[in-house]
This record gives structure tokens, sequence and C-alpha cells, in this order.
């Protein structure tokens, strides 16, 4: 190989280096059409090293690597236009010449002059297929570059039909490329060197620069497109959007803008396009110009600041937000939203919540209002609380910073029930309400009755309770007074006859199971019916509830006396061995009934007559029981 040829060699392998520097320097991804073009650069590269430092003595082998780098090269090359004009190459188109040479080369190397045809037919049809696909497509593609590729295709065709026609004239031995024995045939003509030197520098230039051409006309476009789309995105968003550069000149806007400055007084030209912003805001000493011109300055990341916009028929309220948008150019982004509705709902609840508290200071209870966020989102917050909180000795206030101060409050024997009850309630979304003592501020507990009314808010994310705590201290005091009206006698304060028998049925049920037996006392006073005549019914009264005090002390406690009518007492006693152990209470009662009264400074005697009756023996039901003892008393009675 001459020096002459080695020196082409040369410049073509340094020219396509070059040019595969500059598209892996312009590339910006694995699938980006520029790498797949510096791919090809590489393998028409690597097709002329294999060229240069082949073994001599095996020409037909080095031929077919040559070749097939060539081919891969050019499908690369094929594969990068399709994806620049955004279209899809058929795999097998791009790869089927490849699959041809090298399956054909074990048959045709025999024969050097149908080698060199039929694979320059093959490399020329594979160039025309990339001449074919850039016409056809020439409209996805912007700028010239196009062409000028369209050129390089078309004269690096033309050769190779050349130097395949004249090889098959001349019978020339060789491999159909652009370099070495094809520009044999232009080296006749003078000044040959010259033009062998400048097919072999001009052809992968002219490509490689129509390249860049194509890849620059496709990155302005791209460009183009991103400022299109993202002018499209700024004009979709709801909210006024601006940008201004560091004089604070408005350098965009989107349509919410536009239509916002239009109808902002009629002055579009004072906050448009080119219009300086910072003026509108007063200047400098103002407070949003001051804050605008801050984050200019980069001396904070965010500003914001809400301010009035009202009109003769409407009064708005918008939102003004400023924060830098790059550090190389000191651009800031500023944006208006509108916050008229949010404004008249704070007003409105401004307003409710008023209302509420003044409607609270008249309502006789404490009003509360409780908010329950989701789960592990912390504690109940107590969102309002009505002054009556002063009646426990608790501020409104305080209560809403710290809702322990209220369970403080709560006696301790009602504490769990009420943490458990609101618990349950609140996993069920159902009303609570309970009776509960508090501790009042002087220091007593009370009766309150406590209710609240569940409500789902923020999508179902928080639960808001709507409650009260009601004084029901003189409620629960007079049904406990009625429960004692209605359960005992209100002379003298014994259980009644309604009582006593709710009683003797459980001591009933309670010997049967432990196999014991329980006595009825049935006590009638003698010589009663003379006080009542002689000293009148009111010392009669007074002589009844000493009676029932004496009947007190001869008794246990887990025995129960009860005045069942007039002067007729009836004494249930539990526990007791036989008649003989109930005879020895029916006559300690009886000797102390015998003892004389001192009522009103007034001495008084009477005595009693008592019958007895055993459970089960003389009967196991009440009526038995007393129905026995009745008897056994009047038999007595006419002993006394």
């Amino acid at each position: 190989m001459s020096v002459a040829t080695q020196a082409e060699i040369y410049v073509i392998v340094i020219t396509n280096i070059l040019l595969l520097g500059m598209m892996l320097a312009l590339s910006s991804g694995r699938r980006d059409g520029v790498l797949l073009w510096a791919m090809a650069f590489f393998w028409h590269a690597a097709t002329f090293f294999i060229l240069l430092l082949w073994p001599s003595n095996l020409p037909e082998l080095g031929m077919l690597a040559a070749t097939l780098t060539y081919s891969v090269g050019l499908a690369c090359l094929a594969q990068g236009l399709g994806r620049f004009l955004a279209q899809v190459v058929s795999g097998w188109v791009l790869w089927l010449p490849c699959a041809l040479i090298l399956v054909t080369a074990p048959f045709i190397d025999e024969w050097p002059l149908l080698r060199v045809v039929w694979r320059g037919t093959i490399l020329s049809a594979q160039t025309s297929f990339l001449l074919y696909f850039l016409v056809r497509h020439r409209h996805s593609a912007s700028g010239v570059g196009k062409y000028y590729l369209a050129v390089g295709f078309g004269i690096l065709i033309f050769f190779q039909i050349v130097r395949t026609v004249y090889a098959a004239i001349s019978g020339l031995s060789g491999w159909p490329l652009l370099s070495l024995d094809m520009v044999q045939f232009f080296a006749q003509i003078e000044p040959r060197k010259l033009l062998s030197l400048s097919l072999v520098i001009t052809l992968p230039s002219l490509i490689g620069i129509s390249s860049l051409f194509i890849i620059k006309d496709r990155l302005r476009q791209d460009v183009e497109d991103i400022r299109i789309f993202m002018q499209k995105v700024l004009d979709a968003i709801p909210h006024q959007l601006c940008v201004i550069d560091t004089a604070g000149e408005i350098t965009r806007i989107n349509r919410a803008w536009s239509i916002f400055a239009a109808e902002n007084g009629g002055r579009p030209d004072s906050i448009g396009l080119g219009a300086n912003y910072l003026r509108v805001t007063l200047g400098a000493n103002d407070p949003v110009g001051k804050g605008i011109q801050e984050v200019l300055d980069h001396r904070r990341d965010h500003f914001s600041a809400e301010y009035p916009c009202h009109t003769s028929r409407r009064q708005r309220w918008f939102l003004l937000q400023a924060a830098p948008l790059d550090d190389r150019r000191g651009r800031a982004v500023i944006s208006h939203t509108e916050i008229s509705a949010q404004k008249e709902l704070e007003r409105l609840q401004q307003q409710s919540l008023i209302m509420f508290r003044d409607v609270a200071n008249l309502v006789p209870g404490i009003l509360y209002k409780v908010r329950e966020r989701g789960v592990g989102e912390g504690k109940p917050v107590f969102e309002f609380m009505s002054p009556r909180i002063g009646e426990l000795g608790l501020d409104a206030q305080a209560i809403c910073e710290n809702a322990d101060l209220l369970l403080s409050r709560v006696h301790p024997d009602d504490l769990r029930e009420m943490v458990g009850s609101v618990e349950r309630c609140s996993a069920a979304q159902i009303a609570w309400h309970m009776q509960l003592r508090l501790r009042h501020r002087d220091g007593a507990y009370r009766w309150y009755q406590g209710r609240a009314t569940p409500e789902r808010e923020n999508n179902g994310s928080e639960t808001v309770w709507y409650g009260y705590f009601q004084d029901i201290d003189e409620i629960k005091s007079s049904e406990e007074s009625i429960r004692v009206l209605a359960h005992h006698d209100a002379l003298t304060g014994l259980p009644n006859r309604i009582l006593f028998n709710d009683r003797l049925i459980q001591a009933m049920a309670q010997a049967r199971r432990n196999q014991h037996k329980l006595a009825v006392l049935f006590i009638d006073l003698d010589r009663f019916k003379p006080v009542n005549d002689r000293y009148g019914h009111d010392m009669g009264d007074s002589l009844l509830r000493k009676v029932a005090e004496r009947l007190r002390g001869c008794l246990r406690d887990i025995d129960t006396p009860a005045r069942i009518g007039g002067d007729e007492f009836v004494v249930l006693l539990n526990q007791v061995k036989d008649e003989a152990d109930a005879r020895t209470v029916a006559d300690k009662a009886a000797a102390a009934m015998a003892e004389p009264f001192l009522v009103n400074e007034t001495i008084l005697t009477i005595s009693s007559s008592i019958g007895i009756s055993v459970f089960p023996d003389h009967g196991e039901s009440v009526t038995e029981l007393l129905t026995h003892a009745d008897r056994e008393m009047y038999r007595r009675k006419g002993r006394n």
C-alpha cells in the first residue's frame, strides 16, 4: 500500500473520528438519533482502520470485514435519520444488506469481479434507500440541512455506481468504497493528487456537516416546540402568571394574566408584556414592591401578600406570590390567585363564630366544638368552648390549647367510662351521650349531661363533634328524691311495701342458692289508737317516727324494716337458723316497743304484737310468708 493511499486512509479516519466526537457531544440520550449517527461514523472509521491494518495475505477476509462495517454504518445512519424525522424504519430494511453480504461471502470470494459488482450494488442500494427515505419524509425536517445531506447521499451514490461499473468494465479487483481503488479512476485526470484528496476529504465532511445542519435545525425546532408547549401549559393554568426580569419588566405572561390585565381597570398596557411591574407596586418603598425586589436580588426565596382589587360592582381579593425563576438571569415569576371566595368564607366563619358565641352565652350549658383528625395525627382539639366553662373553674382559651384540662375535672369513677364511650361512639360515628360528674369551681362534684353529634369534614378524613354539657345536679337530686319517695315511707323514712317486697324476693332467691333460711316479722302496735285519739295525729306521727328509730336499733345491717300501713311494720331477717333465732329478735323488738317513749315532753307507753314466718318452712312466696306472719301476729294479739 502506497504512502499516498495510507495518507488518504488517515485523513478519512481522522475525519470520521472528529465527526464521531461532535455527534457524541451533541447526543442527549441512548435513544437519540445523534447517538446513532455517532455510531455510523464509528463504523465508517472502523472500515478504513480494517483496510489499513488488515494483513495483506488475507485480502478477501479484510474486504469482507470492511464492507460489513461500512454497511453497518449506513444502517445506523438510516436508523438515526428515522428518529430525527420521527418516522419508523423497518428493521429488516436496515439489516438485510448486512445479512446478504455475510451470507453470500463464501460463494463469491472466488470471483473478484462478481464480488465487486455484488457488494457495490448492495451498498449503492443501501445508500439509495437513505436518499429515498430522506426525500420522502423531507417535510418532517426543518431547515436546509436535509438538502445538504441529500446532495451528499447523491454524490456518494454516484461514485459508488461509477466505481462498480468501472470495476465491471475493467475487471478491476477490490471493494466498492469511496477511496483507494475507486479514486484511481479519477487519478487519471490532472491534477490527480488534488482531485483524489478532495474526494477523500469532501464526501465524509459533506455528509457530517449536513448531519450537523439537520441537528441544528432539529434543536431549533425542539426549542420552538418547547416554547409553544410551555406557553400552552401556562395558558392552561387558571392563576395569573408572569415572568419579570431584574429590572421588573414583564417578559412573559399567560392567558389568565392577559384577561386579568384587561379587566384591571382597562389598563392592560400597565401590566402587560413590556410593562414594568415594579412601577405598578408604587415603588420600592411599597411593601409589595420591596418584597418582589428582594426576590429578584435573591435575598429571599419567596414572597406573598394579600391585596384588595375592588370594583364598583364587587369586592375582590387576590394573593400575590413571587419566587426566583433561575439564578443565571435573575428573573422571577409572579402569580396572582383570586381568593375572594376564601375571604368571603372567612368573613362568614367569623360572623358565625361571633353569633355562636352570643348564643352560647345565652344557652344554659357549656357548648363546645371538637375536631378529631385521622389516626396517628394527634389528640382531638377543642376549636370552640363557650365561656360557661368557667363554672368548672377553667378558661375557654386554655381548654382549646390543652384538652386534657377538661379530663382533669371528670370524677375518677366516671373517667374510664367516659373515655371508653367516646372511643366507641367515635369508631361507630354515632352520637355520644352520658351522665357524669364534673368538679365545680367550688370543689364539689356536680352531675352533668354530656351530648355530642359527629359530622364528617375534609372528604371524611376528619370528624367534628358539636356538643354541650348541661348541669343536671338539681334534676339528679329530684330524681333521687322521687325514687326515695316511691320506695320509702314518707313519715318514718323506712322502706315501704314495694321496696320491702322487692328485697324479700331477692333474699328468697339468695336463700335458695345458699340453702339457708330467712324470717319475716309482722309487727302491730297495741294501744296506738288511743294516743291518736287523745293527743292528735301529730303526736301519733311523732310516735311512729320514734318507733322506727327503736326498730332499726334492734336489727342488723343486713335486715330490712318497713312500714306497710298505719301502725303496722314488717321486718326481713336474713340468714336465720330457725324460728327460735327469729323469736329472739322478735322478743328484743317487743321489749324495745314496751319501753316508754318521750314525745314532745309527753311520756307514752305502748306495746306490740309480733308474728313470725320462716322461709321456706311457712311459705316460698311473699304472700305466703306475710299471710302466715299476719296470722301469727293476730294470735299473739289475742293473748296480749
